[in-house]
């Protein structure tokens, strides 16, 4: 019997472990991954807006407004006289500005001139209906004739 004496070798080779920072930070994430929270359920029903842009148009003397006939409404209707008279005056500035193309100035004073005349306005419309009230009451208890 002849045998032949083969010899086999096994290689075994080790399992190279190979971690990467990138395993510690997604165990670290997933560890401390805040829970599922109604929240975000709510905002996934939302409807996705569209991203509106918003593109600047230059500023034209047609835009702005002078608010004249306001001013004068508001003197006539006698609506807490300072800021009319103040509102009236700055008109005439910025139909000037508008004139000579200083158009920023002239927006920066035309929405001044909206917010005095909303204020005035607002302060007139109080003192009419106090003195239409003290009138009326009067009236009621025969004070006045």
């Amino acid at each position: 019997m002849a045998s032949s004496a083969a010899i086999s070798t096994i290689v075994i080779e080790p399992e190279v472990a190979v971690r990467t920072e990138s395993d510690g930070k997604d165990k670290f994430a997933q560890r401390f991954k805040p829970p599922n929270l109604k929240q975000s359920t709510q905002s996934s029903n939302r409807k996705q807006l569209p991203v509106q842009l918003v593109i600047e148009q230059p500023l034209r003397a047609n835009d702005i407004k002078e608010h004249r006939l306001w001013a004068l409404g508001s003197l006539i209707l006698c609506f807490f006289l300072i800021g009319p008279i103040v509102a009236f005056y700055h008109t005439r500035r910025i139909r000037q500005m508008k004139e000579d193309d200083q158009l920023t100035r002239a927006k920066l004073w035309s929405d001044r001139v909206s917010n005095i005349l909303i204020i005035s306005n607002i302060i007139g419309i109080i003192i009419w209906v106090a003195f239409i009230f003290i009138i009326g009451v009067l009236f009621i208890f025969g004070l006045v004739y």
